[in-house]
């Protein structure tokens, strides 16, 4: 059973991230509501419905909707206040995920989470990775996020925060 968990964790994943295509090849349409009845029956999974009603191909298609215009908020919002786009331009080449280089990303990754009610995601050296939900992220929530980051810049409210590393940030 935990194996055919790991393979339904696995096809979830590679179908949100942006790699439909892999799983396009070895999974049909109904495939994945074939598995959880047949394979998982004993299973509660309620909460993959929503991802079954809207079918993957759907999912994807709105990461991929979403994470475009973010890239395009950012160019014209975050660029010029010392931002780089750090995930590929091509939609193709993204997941559901976009991450913006920043030489103060840590302190304001800090900033976003503890002031702002924004949960990016940080990495080393320098960036903050912002992760779309396509089942839940609106493009309201992604330009209030944008314009949070924004303000983060601008009031110099990063400057709040040490460039220490905590153990989990």
């Amino acid at each position: 059973m935990k194996r055919k968990a790991l393979s339904l964790v696995l096809f979830i994943t590679l179908c949100l991230v942006g790699s439909a295509s892999i799983a396009e090849e070895k999974f049909e349409p109904n495939d994945l509501r074939n598995f959880i009845k047949t394979e998982m029956k004993n299973w509660n999974v309620p909460a993959l419905e929503p991802l079954l009603e809207a079918g993957i191909a759907r999912v994807h298609e709105k990461a991929i909707q979403l994470t475009s215009y973010l890239v395009d908020l950012t160019d014209v919002v975050l660029l010029p206040l010392g931002f780089e786009l750090a995930s590929p331009r091509d939609p193709a080449r993204r997941g559901a995920h976009v991450s913006l280089r920043h030489e103060n990303a840590y302190q304001i990754n800090r900033a976003l989470i503890e002031e702002m009610s924004v949960l990016p995601d940080f990495r080393e050296p320098d960036n903050i990775r912002l992760g779309l939900s396509p089942l839940y992220t609106s493009y309201t929530d992604i330009w209030i996020a944008i314009d949070r980051i924004r303000q983060v810049v601008v009031e110099k409210r990063f400057e709040r925060y040490s460039n220490k590393r905590l153990s989990i940030s």
